[in-house]
């Protein structure tokens, strides 16, 4: 019985393209989304939205910090892991991997490498917001809801013309992002 190729040909295409773009060395970008130097706003929940939305469409890992919640980093962290995986797997990565856009120069396919590998949630997470990127945020008029309202749900526009939902919850700092759906 002749075994077929395309079981070791799939993860072999994938490693000579992480190769291949592995070369360079992974610098930080000069455009990262600056972390506030001002007490975050987060008297409202679209005060906290808008901010946290600048910081996701920077593809700025740290500067969400201040507007998530330890659980909302948490299972923004989870499901960029979940991301990663399928971009790794040897039967869906190599159709996924083809759909990313090109790494940036050197420095590009390095950081891309780490990401894919594991090595790096920020670049994992700059990658994921270049292949799903974030139209600008209008400012946002605070919703009436009850003074002693804990939770709020709203949305955001995504690039494929949808709404991502993301909650929002009081703390005792004001409101966070607990949930943000990627």
């Amino acid at each position: 019985m002749v075994r077929s190729p395309r079981p070791i040909l799939v993860p072999l295409v994938l490693l000579v393209l992480l190769t291949a773009a592995a070369c360079g060395r992974d610098r930080p970008r000069a455009d990262r989304a600056a972390a506030p130097e001002t007490p975050p706003d987060r008297s409202t929940p679209e005060a906290v939205l808008v901010s946290a939305h600048r910081a996701v469409a920077a593809g700025d890992l740290d500067a969400l910090a201040p507007w998530f919640t330890a659980r909302g980093v948490e299972s923004l962290r989870r499901d960029l892991e979940a991301w990663r995986v399928v971009l790794a797997d040897p039967a869906t990565g190599p159709r996924a991997v083809a759909r990313l856009p090109a790494p940036e120069g050197p420095d590009g396919a390095a950081a891309m490498r780490k990401a894919l590998a594991g090595e790096d949630p920020r670049a994992l997470f700059r990658l994921y917001v270049r292949t799903d990127p974030r139209p600008a945020l209008p400012p946002l008029a605070p919703a009436a809801r009850a003074p002693d309202a804990t939770v709020a749900d709203l949305t955001v526009p995504a690039a494929d013309g949808g709404a991502r939902w993301v909650r929002l919850v009081r703390t005792a700092d004001g409101w966070r992002v607990e949930h943000w759906n990627l």
